[in-house]
């Protein structure tokens, strides 16, 4: 199932908990399972060095915050 995300949406990484806004979308030409997501992170809570940082992480480890 592919992951739809929308620009400015909040996303959290639920291994690490890391929270942050979409900024942008990178997409792979010939397999989606390498797209990546560009994030504006407001709170890590395990490295807080994160926070105001913009990360790159992968799609599938990303869900919508609730």
């Amino acid at each position: 199932m592919k992951k739809e995300f929308e620009i400015g949406q909040i996303i959290f990484q639920p291994m690490n908990g890391v929270r942050g806004i979409l900024l942008a979308r990178e997409k792979t030409p010939h397999n989606s399972y390498y797209d990546k997501a560009v994030i504006y992170c407001f709170f890590a809570p395990h490295n807080s060095g994160l926070c105001g940082r913009t990360l790159t992480l992968s799609v599938g480890d990303l869900k919508v915050f609730p």
